[in-house]
């Protein structure tokens, strides 16, 4: 028998200042407030899955500045790429220095807010407990492969 596969919790930057990021987080965060549900993209190898949990983190990368803020959500299903909406990016990679390949290959994944995870948690104190980016200020992931583990999550409100 196959032991459970333990969920995920990744991070995802959410990089305002490119215009169609900002259109597509709107969008969602305009989902989840009319439907309570909201729809993002999966990573580049689909591996997100039910059950695992999506950190968005928006704001100034500066720790110093302590703004950052990294708001929680469940996937709650996991749609085709049929699903993917008109106004998200196809053919070309999200940021030209991260990547080459196009992005219709991933699947929707379908989130919620959800009792069991915090609303939201700031950015420093993640990166104080996690040592990601190590000593680089303004250091912020790139993707959606980099996750946090149990025990950080349990400092942070999760109730896994």
């Amino acid at each position: 028998m196959k032991a459970k596969e333990e969920s995920k919790i990744v991070l995802v930057r959410v990089n305002l200042k490119k215009e169609s990021v900002g259109k597509d987080y709107n969008i969602f965060n305009s989902e989840i407030e009319k439907n309570g549900t909201g729809h993002w993209d999966n990573d580049d190898s689909n591996s997100l899955k039910k059950g695992d949990c999506v950190g968005f983190i928006e704001g100034d990368p500066n720790i110093d500045k302590q703004e950052a803020i990294v708001y929680w959500y469940k996937i709650v299903g996991i749609k085709p790429t049929s699903s993917r909406p008109e106004h998200w990016l196809r053919d070309v990679p999200y940021t030209n220095s991260n990547g080459t390949n196009s992005v219709k290959h991933r699947n929707v994944i379908v989130l919620e807010k959800n009792d069991n995870i915090p609303d939201k948690s700031f950015w420093h104190i993640i990166r104080q407990e996690t040592k990601l980016g190590k000593n680089c200020k303004t250091w912020m992931p790139r993707n959606s492969k980099t996750k946090i583990n149990k025990n950080v999550a349990l400092k942070l409100g999760f109730k896994l």
